[in-house]
């Protein structure tokens, strides 16, 4: 069975880990998104590509691996946060994703989701 292979493009700075979950809200999003799919079955018609350890390096060139990614994806998930507006790193996956044609579908994602811990303690 092929697979539909799904690209998650998001902003380094949103994989900082929550002191209170031990996780950051991306990596929660993405596991309930695997989840959903069922990514974890073999049987799945899903696939997930992400940069999960931030391989996008700084500069002109974007990463092989993520480059790779990018040319085996049938569409792409763009997490868009503030960190990612911010991101030329992203922004140049973007570019990438669009030269190749790639459908892209982009996700807004609310201020509160990724400010989840600061609400914690101002909500004392």
């Amino acid at each position: 069975m092929k697979k539909t292979k799904i690209f998650c493009s998001h902003a380094k700075a949103d994989l900082k880990e929550l002191v209170s979950v031990k996780t950051s809200w991306l990596s929660e999003l993405h596991e309930v998104v695997c989840t959903k799919l069922g990514v974890e079955n073999t049987r799945t018609p899903y696939e997930i590509l992400r940069d999960q350890n931030g391989m996008l390096l700084g500069g002109d060139e974007i990463d092989e691996e993520i480059e790779a990614g990018i040319d085996a994806c049938n569409l792409a998930l763009l997490f868009i946060s503030e960190a990612y507006i911010l991101s030329e790193n992203c922004a140049k996956e973007v570019e990438l994703l669009l030269e190749r044609g790639k459908t892209v579908i982009p996700i807004e994602m609310e201020k509160e989701w990724y400010n989840y811990e600061s609400s914690i303690r101002t909500s004392y």
